[in-house]
């Protein structure tokens, strides 16, 4: 007998023919059956889809002496839409919880779920003797609803859970009748019988689940314009109430409450459905990409328990238990490394998911181009973790960020804060070696970040043996499961025992000879060598055969190889008069952008380029043996419909040049193809049908929206009779409106989605057309004015992959290189103006000549041809300058500056570059060698060479004539000898030197060095003995700004080696420094905090205390400066004097230097020398050492310096000045303006004169509210 079940209900009986299925469920079980329901029940675990998961591949395991093809994941699709109304009734909770029935009872959920479950576990010792199983349940998914559509709305709305609960009660009615049949005494015996009649047993069941189904699509409209509907009425209504209330609060207090209460639990409930809509949203835009279809596609091509080896295997074990974070599953082609991945994934769903354990996983595809792209794969994965995650704001905020601007980074961010869990993170990946070199390189690199050495993440790869060298060099301890092993052999040998004792036993395979049979398999064992793939090719091929004979002859002629494989089918499609349909379906099956359904490509292969409608005369018939016309060479998902060659080594044979005449019109071109899919897609969209048909689609929106409300809602319809049950009888006119625009909304997307079931192909073409044209021409397309039409004109139906911005549609044809929208958009001045230069750069950075013809071909103003051919030669793209300097750009030209390039000649700009190939092409075009430099920071072509160390290029320019001695320009020049001398390049210098290049040549003004104090600026000594060799000028006087000595500008760098050679040669160690910015030797040496060289210098007399220059420091000044206390120590023990007077734009004292560094220790021994706390500052730009510190956020320093009496209110310098509280204000030091307040800081001190702030306007402009409200309430004004 069955349980009881509790007998009360909701309002109106919400679940009793739930309730009723249920009892009625319980009543055909056996005892045993009854007791396992119970403790499934028992055991209950909310049926989300991880739990639907886990449990799919439970099912397997039920049945370990199984030799047929995986089947669990056949039932994955329907025990998901099972547990997510389970999961929706025990998580869907209204605001008030009392009005729901399952709310309070969840062990209504639980039955069902367990209900379910029983059922499955009953049916899978059954699935593979009867195939009629499999065809019900996969009916019965057809008609389940999609829980995105239903879950936000149902927690409010009883009608919806009413119609779901007869949904799924007459789902459980199809189960008792499953588990009927399974009772059946004898079922063995007449499964083959029943499988001929499986439809009429069920014929009922189908119907009744059916019907039900209609009436939840209508429920669920109904539901959305009602919860539409009520958001309008809550904002209307909430503003009403709220002003009324503020006119009678004291009268009518209470009935304001009430009222305002009414409005917080509407308010809660458009809050949940909004808030469950915005998560549903995150998650679909972060990704909806299908990683199911092909776990499930390659889950039933396991056999039996092939694979199982793998689990016990050490690598495999120090994976998923151990230390080791990453395993890679590597085999020859056809190895079965993708049925491994699919298996590891079950056999972790096992062992792993059971404990919460994150399993994420991904199949690259090689015909679906969206799964070979990084960022769709690891979308994917992060998609899989968040489901089951709670989404705080802040990670939200990140998702949506992560989304509108994506970059590699926040996707390895947000994938490393979802792996730090407890538990370990597996993450399955297969078919790596699937994605391109760059691709593949990113990804990679992403997945580096969180698979490491100590980490709880664990990643499972699979792909080729070609991938060891650059999977090690992101993995380098990695794991390596080979599938070119014994154990291999004896699955292949499991497999093909297997198939044959299949399809002896459903009669596909016959033979006389029962021996025949153990020669079939001794041969196809030996010529698999662990190929899983041919041999099943084979079987195949021996179940075709009509008797003995024919077998033996075909087990004497197996095809050595995959290739002679495909070759003696494609052989066998022509003689059996099927080349024709096998010639028009391999095309779209290689070259679609994703992998097309059986109905889709029954479509396709009946378009003519050209046609003008729809022919269905020209359908074929029978498109279910599609598989069977192609021998086998594709395949068709049972569940999803989708054709795929049987694996991507048919593509890739069909690819190749053809080695015979007769098969060599079933070879592909892929360029081919996918311009005539383009053909065909134009072809398509441009059917009179779907004209038509939009034209009717789009007169209502013409008509009077109350004739549409009235044509909705006319008397008597059951649309007004279901209005008037929800609609409150309040509601005015507009609310009226606002329902029929709701259902208005609905019926357009209804009338889109009947044109699309009339035509398969519509959903396919309206998004490809436009990829499919890349290589469009006038003269070689068909469609092109088609073409050209649905991009200017617009097409209702044709979508568009860019936005309306002009920038958009070029961004995306020049990513995406279409050629052809590139060409047509150059024709169009609207679209040319402003963009030519982006298709120069792109098109010369990346050496792209076809994307470079097509600029060429537009005849553009000639300055554009100029910028390219120097971005050409700057990067030694010698074709691409080729193809310029041929179309008359101009060598002489000089092109803007771009980024750090001053503006320049192309022959300068391959000179600094060092392409001697693209040198010698612009000097055959007259390219002029003593082309000036341009002002201010300019080289010449030999000044560039030698400044690189380009000797091949110097001598080749010199050969050409060029200026040896051409003047530097005016900023930061150098001669060509000055340039090598800076880089050091002394072969080079020794070239010059021969030409005659002047060594004591004068340098620029500004910045400019002479040979050899650029050399020793650089520490390049052997440079300096060559040009002290040639008599270079040891005291040459530095450039007027920014100059230096060869002595200061060694003794800056540090280079004491250097210092002593040119002491040697008489250098002054006192020489005057330039004007503006200059150092002596021993300041410019302090300031760097060379001891070594201080020590040198004033072994040699060198002045401690010489006079700063403008924005100079002295010896001491520069030392504290940079915190150098081993320096200040030297230098105070030679008599430093300790307050110096600073320069008098923005000088320092060497306190002040010191404190505004926040150099401690350097502070404490300036001031032990008795170092003046409260010195002036200097009259621009000035800071006492208090301010200093306070503006540089040192709070150790303030206090040093408090403590030794620094005036915490001096006054600021006249310019640009600041008081302590003032700098620390600016800065938002907080814990600073504490300290300077509780040592009596003014707080409104009064603001230098020129560019000076208040501490509250500091703080203001710098946004540290914190700061500003600490000094408001300390009086701040």
């Amino acid at each position: 007998m069955a349980g009881p079940l509790s007998s009360a209900l909701g309002p109106s009986g919400l679940y009793q023919s739930l309730e009723d299925a249920l009892a009625g469920f319980q009543a055909v079980l056996s005892d045993d059956q009854r007791q396992e329901l119970q403790g499934i029940k028992k055991n209950h675990v909310n049926a989300d889809a991880d739990a639907v998961l886990v449990f799919t591949a439970s099912l397997d395991s039920i049945n370990r002496q199984r030799r047929g093809r995986s089947t669990s994941t056949r039932l994955h699709s329907f025990l998901s839409s099972v547990g997510d109304f389970c999961t929706t009734m025990t998580d869907g909770k209204p605001v008030n919880i009392a009005d729901t029935y399952v709310s309070s009872h969840p062990e209504i959920a639980a039955l069902v779920w367990g209900s379910v479950k029983l059922t499955m576990i009953v049916i899978t010792n059954f699935m593979s003797y009867n195939d009629g199983i499999f065809k019900l349940l996969m009916e019965i998914t057809k008609f389940c609803p999609v829980a995105s559509e239903y879950r936000s709305l149902y927690p409010d709305s009883t009608r919806l859970q009413k119609t779901l609960s007869n949904f799924y009660a007459a789902v459980i009615r199809c189960c008792r009748h499953l588990v009927q049949v399974m009772q059946r005494r004898g079922y063995m015996q007449v499964a083959r019988k029943l499988a001929t009649s499986f439809d009429q047993e069920f014929r009922p069941d189908l119907d009744d689940i059916r019907s039900h189904r209609k009436s939840v699509t209508e429920e669920v409209a109904l539901a959305k314009a009602q919860v539409d509907l009520h958001h309008h009425q809550l904002q209307a209504t909430e503003r009403q109430k709220a002003s009324h209330s503020r006119k009678v609060m004291g009268r009518f207090f209470s009935s304001t409450e009430n009222s305002l209460h009414k409005i917080g639990t509407q308010q809660i409930q458009s809050s949940n459905y909004e808030s469950a809509r915005r998560r549903q949203q995150l998650l679909d835009s972060l990704s909806s990409h299908d990683f199911r279809r092909p776990f499930k596609q390659a889950n039933e091509r396991r056999y039996g328990n092939t694979t199982r080896w793998v689990f016990d295997t050490p690598q495999f074990q120090q994976w998923l238990d151990g230390e080791s974070p990453v395993l890679w599953c590597s085999g020859k082609i056809g190895s079965g490394k993708t049925i491994v991945a699919s298996s590891a994934i079950h056999h972790l769903l096992n062992v792993k998911g059971s404990l919460g354990c994150p399993i994420s996983f991904f199949f690259a595809e090689y015909d679906d181009a969206a799964s070979l792209n990084p960022d769709v794969i690891l979308r994917s994965i992060l998609r899989q973790m968040l489901q089951g995650t709670k989404i705080s704001q802040a990670m939200g905020r990140s998702i949506q960020s992560m989304i509108s601007s994506p970059t590699s980074s926040d996707l390895s961010d947000l994938l490393r804060e979802l792996t730090q869990v407890p538990l370990k993170s597996y993450i399955v990946i297969d078919g790596v070696d699937q994605c391109e070199a760059k691709d593949r390189k990113e990804l990679l690199k992403t997945l580096s970040t969180v698979a490491i050495p100590g980490s709880n993440t664990r990643l499972f790869l699979s792909g080729r043996n070609s991938l060891q060298d650059e999977l090690h060099k992101y993995f380098p301890g990695m794991g390596r499961l080979k599938l070119d092993c014994e154990a291999t052999t004896d699955d292949i040998a499991t497999y093909i025992k297997g198939f044959l004792d299949e399809k002896l036993k459903d009669g596909d395979l016959v033979v006389r000879d029962p021996t025949l049979v153990g020669d079939v398999r001794a041969a196809l064992e030996k010529g698999a060598q662990g190929m899983f793939l041919w041999a099943s090719l084979q079987l195949e091929d021996i179940c075709r055969q009509h008797c003995d004979a024919d077998i033996r002859h075909t087990l004497d002629n197996l095809p050595g190889d995959l290739a002679g494989t495909f070759l003696r089918a494609l052989r066998r499609i022509e003689s059996q008069k099927q080349g024709d349909t096998a010639r028009k379906i391999f095309p779209w099956v290689a070259a679609a952008k994703r992998p097309l359904t059986l109905g889709e490509l029954r479509e396709a292969i009946a378009i003519e380029i050209g046609q003008e409608y729809s022919e269905p005369d020209r359908l074929y018939n029978n498109m279910g043996r599609a598989a069977s016309w192609c021998e086998n060479l594709i395949q068709v998902d049972e569940e999803s419909q989708v054709v795929q060659f049987v694996h991507s080594t048919v593509k890739d044979f069909l690819m190749q040049d053809p080695q015979l005449d007769d098969t060599a019109a079933f070879h592909v071109r892929l360029d081919d193809a996918d311009h005539g899919l383009g053909e065909l897609c134009v072809t398509y969209l441009n059917f009179n049908d779907f004209k038509t048909a939009l034209a009717v689609r789009s007169k209502p929106l013409l008509v009077d929206p109350s004739n549409v409300t009235h044509e909705l809602f006319k008397p008597g319809s059951k649309r007004a009779t279901l209005a008037r049950q929800f609609l409150p009888k309040s509601s005015t006119g507009m609310h009226d409106m606002r329902t029929a625009a709701a259902f208005r909304s609905r019926e357009s997307r209804s009338t889109s989605t009947t044109l699309e079931d009339g035509h398969p192909l519509l959903n396919y073409a309206r998004v490809h057309w436009i990829t499919h044209t890349k290589s469009f021409s006038e003269g070689k397309s068909k469609t092109w004015h088609h073409w050209k039409n649905i991009l200017i004109d617009g097409h209702a139906i044709a979508e568009k992959p860019w936005g309306n911005r002009r920038n958009e549609i070029w961004t995306w044809a020049l990513e995406s290189r279409h050629f052809a929208l590139i060409q047509l958009l150059l024709t169009t001045s609207t679209f040319r103006d402003g963009f030519s230069a982006r298709i120069v750069y792109d098109a010369t950075t990346q050496n792209d000549s076809q994307l470079m013809d097509i600029f060429l071909e537009a005849s553009l103003p000639l300055g554009i041809l100029n910028v390219a051919l120097l971005i050409a030669s700057s990067s030694g793209k010698h074709s691409m300058v080729e193809r310029l300097v041929d179309a008359k750009a101009d060598v002489n030209a000089v092109s803007p500056s771009s980024g750090s390039a001053p503006p320049q000649t192309a022959l300068q700009a391959a000179a600094a570059a060092g392409y001697l190939d693209v040198i010698e092409r612009l000097l055959g075009a007259k390219g002029n060698v003593n082309a000036a430099p341009s002002q201010p920071y300019g080289q010449t072509a030999l000044q560039g060479a030698a400044g690189r160390g380009h000797l091949n290029v110097v001598d080749r320019l010199l050969e050409a004539k060029a200026e040896v001695n051409a003047s530097p320009s005016g900023y930061n020049g150098r001669t060509a000898l000055q340039a090598a001398a800076e880089g050091g390049h002394l072969d080079v210098v020794d070239r010059l030197l021969e030409a005659k290049a002047e060594v004591n040549a004068v340098p620029s003004g500004s910045g400019g060095r002479t040979a050899l104090q650029a050399a020793a600026e650089g520490g390049h000594l052997d440079v300096v003995d060559r040009l002290l060799e040639a008599n270079a000028k040891v005291n040459a006087s530095p450039s007027g700004r920014y100059g230096r000595t060869a002595l200061q500008a060694a003794a800056e760098g540090g280079h004491l080696d250097v210092v002593d050679r040119l002491l040697e040669a008489k250098a002054e160690v006192n020489a005057s420094p330039s004007g503006y910015n200059g150092r002596t030797a021993l300041q410019a040496a302090a300031e760097g905090g060379h001891l070594n060289v201080v020590d040198r210098l004033l072994e040699v007399n060198a002045e401690v205390n010489a006079k700063p220059t403008e924005f100079g420091r002295t010896a001491l000044q520069a030392a504290a400066e940079g915190g150098h206390l081993n320096v200040v120590d030297r230098l105070l023990e030679v008599k430093a004097k300790v307050n110096a007077v600073p320069s008098g734009s923005g000088g320092r004292t060497a306190l002040q230097a010191a404190a505004e560094g926040g150099h401690l220790d350097v502070v404490d021994r300036l001031l032990e020398a008795k170092a003046e706390v409260n010195a002036s500052p200097s009259g621009y730009n000035g800071r006492t050492a208090l301010q200093a510190a306070a503006e540089g956020g040192h709070l150790d320093v303030v206090d040093r310096l408090l403590e030794a009496k620094a005036e915490v209110n001096a006054s600021p310098s006249g310019y640009y000045g600041r008081t302590a509280l003032q700098a620390a204000a600016g800065g938002g030091h907080l814990d600073i303006i504490e300290r300077l307040l509780k040592a009596k800081a003014e707080v409104n001190a009064v603001p230098s004169g020129s560019g000076g702030r208040t501490a509250l306007q500091a703080a203001a402009e710098g946004g540290h509210t914190d700061v500003v409200h600490r000094l408001q309430r300390a009086g701040a004004r």
